[in-house]
């Protein structure tokens, strides 16, 4: 008997890649999604060296910028096809994913904080 395919969600990287490796199941699950947090206020080369280090081990990636990413690495995963944020999409049958990135203001002033009132518009349309 096979079991059922399953996901592995994580976040809070903010560029330590050394955890990847000993993530039990990363290479054998369905797909990875990353919650935010990818670097710490970085950009796209952080990003990149991180999902490198990921892909590496599971190349289907779903992923979004939390508020310790740079708003470009937004672009970058769109260019991917991975990007999450503002999306919806379809992990298996009647099991969806819905991803709104950043965070609402904190007192540490990171790149990409939103007031409540924009994440509610963007999980508002995409109802």
């Amino acid at each position: 008997m096979q079991s059922a395919p399953y996901w592995i969600a994580f976040g809070d990287i903010h560029d330590d890649v050394s955890p990847i490796a000993d993530i039990p199941g990363l290479s054998e699950a369905a797909g990875v999604i990353i919650t935010g947090d990818i670097t710490v206020v970085g950009g796209v080369r952080q990003a990149e060296r991180v999902l490198t280090a990921i892909t590496a081990r599971n190349p289907a990636i779903h992923a979004q910028i939390g508020n310790m990413d740079k708003a470009e690495v937004t672009d970058w995963l769109d260019g991917r096809g991975w990007n999450i944020h503002r999306a919806a999409r379809e992990l298996a049958p009647d099991v969806g994913l819905l991803g709104a990135g950043h965070s609402t203001p904190t007192p540490f002033g990171t790149p990409s904080e939103v007031p409540e009132a924009r994440l509610a518009e963007w999980l508002d349309a995409l109802r």
